[in-house]
Parts: structure tokens; sequence; C-alpha cells
């Protein structure tokens, strides 16, 4: 059944919308008057999360391998570390190693690197490590406040992610690293 509108509701909607209109003109005069334009970015640039590799107590190294989606502008990858147990030696420890490239076997190899960022081994528990690839978004928020360690590599995103957790040291059994991986893409 169609509902009826009558003349006088017909114009009260036009007296609203042709307030809402002058009222955006105003604040389009004003813009041009000041000559200033509010260009800060609000809002979330985060598109979607996932966890890669699940928590639990790791005693060897392991990595993923993840197609970028389209959408993609950059990525920002967490190796959130909940702590550490074992003996390490010089030049032992974890750290992360996320590699930006073209590939047609992603478990296989990189014919074209596009980044290869690979954060400073550790032994300090908890320490997590982020790291952020895109061309074009930056960010000031302060990571290393926070206990954890940041490094922006600016890139474009290319077809394929390789994602390494390096792990070394000496371990008894239920001894390793308490961690977990994180990716968010970022649009």
């Amino acid at each position: 059944m169609m509902s009826k509108i009558t003349t006088q509701q017909l114009f009260d909607q036009y007296v609203q919308m042709n307030q809402k209109l002058e009222s955006m003109e105003q604040k389009l005069d004003s813009v041009i008057e000041d000559n200033s334009v509010n260009t800060r970015l609000t809002g979330s640039i985060a598109e979607k999360s996932e966890v890669l590799i699940e928590r639990g107590i790791r005693s060897s190294s392991t990595n993923k391998s993840i197609t970028v989606p389209y959408y993609a502008k950059g990525v920002l990858v967490f190796l959130v570390v909940r702590g550490l147990t074992g003996t390490f030696s010089d030049g032992e420890g974890y750290q992360l190693r996320v590699i930006n490239g073209v590939t047609e076997r992603p478990d296989y190899f990189f014919y074209l690197r596009v980044s290869d960022t690979i954060m400073t081994r550790s032994t300090e528990s908890p320490h997590s490590q982020i790291v952020m690839i895109s061309e074009s978004i930056e960010t000031d928020y302060d990571f290393e406040d926070r206990g954890s360690v940041f490094e922006l590599t600016k890139a474009p995103l290319a077809e394929v992610l390789n994602i390494r957790l390096e792990l070394s040291g000496s371990f008894e059994q239920d001894e390793g690293l308490d961690c977990e991986l994180i990716i968010t893409w970022l649009r």
C-alpha cells in the first residue's frame, strides 16, 4: 500500500533540506575566507586484523606467507611477546623479519624483494616488535613508550608478505618464547 504525502509534509521536507544546504554553504564560505582547510586524518585506517600465529610457547623459528589484499596500502605486523625462558648466548634470541615481495611460490623464494625488514635480535621480555610497511601512511604513535620496538619501512606493498619469527637459543621442556603474531591491513 502506497502512503500519501501531504503538501505540508512536502513543504516541511523542502524547508529542512534548504536549511541544511544553507548551513553547508556557510561552512564552505568560512573555509574559503580563512583559506584554511582541516586536513587532519581522523578515524581508523585499520581495515582488518588477523592472528597469523596463535599465542603459544615456541622453541624454534617459524614463518608464514600471506597474500596482500588488493585494497591494502600498508600493513602493521605485531610480534606480541608475553614471556621468554631459556638460555641464550651472544647473538641468540628472537626477532621479527618481514619480507615484502613478488613470487610465484610463496613458500619457496622471492624473485623480487621490495623490502626486507629485520628487527634487532632481542632477549627482553615482554618486549614486542612491530613492523609497519607503507609507502604513503605514516604514524606518530609512540610504540616504544609502550615497551615495543617499532620499525617503519617506506615501501609499496607487493603481492606477498613472508613473515618470519626467528628464534635461537637452548630450551628445556616448556621453555621458549610465549608470543603471538598479528597483522593489521591498512587502507
